[in-house]
């Protein structure tokens, strides 16, 4: 025979085999709700606001963060410092993708994100890149040697 007391002492045990099952499971990684995000550093945040607003002022729409891309651009640019080269080629001599923007800062202009960003602006380049209309994500990767005298950013874009 079953009581009230005894129906919510098992609701409370379903519950808390419920509560368990979304521990477990969320510690070992079987949820996807952050799977895809991607947490910027400042320098990657900065630049990507840049971006925006350039491509805002130009009546385009702002890039959203890949985290794929994200991940290959800061595997370029730690790449590019821990093998000391800066090229839109890897070290196989391989083109390594369309819709790169690379910035190599060092000596006095180090942490100045605005001066490397108005580089780009100046070159047609890489404004026609920054400016593409058919580009809807966007991955930033920041790297620094181990003194932090020499900085590496690899941008990329993508249309899907």
């Amino acid at each position: 025979m079953t009581t009230p007391k005894t129906k919510m002492n098992k609701s409370k045990a379903i519950i808390n085999i419920f509560l368990v099952f979304i521990i477990v499971f969320s510690l070992f990684g079987f949820t996807s709700t952050c799977k895809n995000k991607v947490v910027l550093t400042d320098v990657e945040t900065t630049l990507l606001n840049l971006i925006n607003q350039e491509r805002i002022d130009n009546n385009l729409n702002a890039l959203k963060i890949n985290s794929k891309l994200t991940k290959l651009a800061r595997y370029r640019s730690e790449d590019m410092i821990k093998n000391n080269y800066f090229s839109h080629y890897d070290l196989k001599g391989n083109r390594v993708i369309c819709g790169e923007i690379l910035g190599y800062i060092w000596g006095d202009k180090v942490n100045d994100f605005e001066f490397l960003f108005n580089g780009w602006l100046e070159s047609k380049s890489h404004l026609a890149v920054i400016l593409n209309p058919t580009y809807k994500n966007i991955g930033i990767g920041f790297s620094q040697n181990s003194t932090g005298d020499i900085q590496i950013v690899t941008i990329l874009f993508s249309s899907r």
